[in-house]
């Protein structure tokens, strides 16, 4: 399939005749070459095939897949920082976001095909250790003096945890769930707006042609 593949437009029950849900779309862009992230990543929406299909995003098709070695390879944090950075140079959009995520193996192939110059691919790269961030460390309150001087006990086997700690575990992770969802609530209103307004703008394209008919 060209990159300057032209556009026609088919009527809606044609289409349907073919592809009739996003499991028949995705399959249908695969057969069509494009190189598209597994269907089970959170990116994988009916929008961003769409997206894909009309060159909105970048996304390499199967033929120009060219693969490095990466034995050691970043987290997913830094494939996509990467990922991102080849694509702002050549001012194209991904499609990513914090709530639209494509898989690792995908991360890689994209970057060993259009950026094999990438640091990753080295031969003498090794991930860096990752860090846990400051807001993701699990805090446990006591009384300011109560840790100084205390020796490291002398532990055998391994023990079991305290149950404050798992308990503020716990905490921990529902507040960052609550974040989570927010983030996904704010996401989930932007891609509704650009719906909307994508459907507004079709339905007066229809009623213009409908005038001039």
């Amino acid at each position: 399939m060209s990159n300057a593949s032209a556009m026609k437009e088919h009527s809606a029950r044609e289409v349907q005749k073919l592809i009739g849900n996003k499991y028949d779309l995705y399959w249908a862009a695969v057969r069509n070459g494009f190189y598209l992230p597994k269907l089970k990543s959170s990116i994988l929406t009916e929008e961003y095939i769409e997206d894909v299909i009309h060159r909105r995003v970048l996304c390499p098709m199967y033929s120009e897949i060219r693969l490095k070695p990466c034995p050691a390879p970043p987290d997913k944090e830094t494939l996509i920082r990467h990922v991102k950075t080849y694509a702002r140079s050549k001012n194209k959009s991904t499609g990513i976001d914090d709530t639209h995520i494509p898989d690792k193996k995908w991360l890689l192939d994209f970057l060993s095909t259009y950026s094999p110059d990438c640091e990753i691919f080295h031969k003498s790269y090794v991930a860096p250790p990752r860090v846990v961030a400051a807001q993701d460390e699990t805090k446990v309150s006591l009384p300011a003096d109560f840790m100084k001087d205390l020796p490291a006990p002398r532990r055998k086997a391994k023990s079991k945890r305290l149950q404050m700690i798992t308990k503020q575990k716990s905490e921990g992770r529902l507040d960052r769930m609550k974040q989570m969802q927010e983030k996904f609530k704010k996401e989930y209103l932007k891609e509704k707006n650009r719906l909307d307004a994508r459907k507004h703008e079709a339905d007066k394209k229809r009623h213009a042609r409908q005038q001039r008919q």
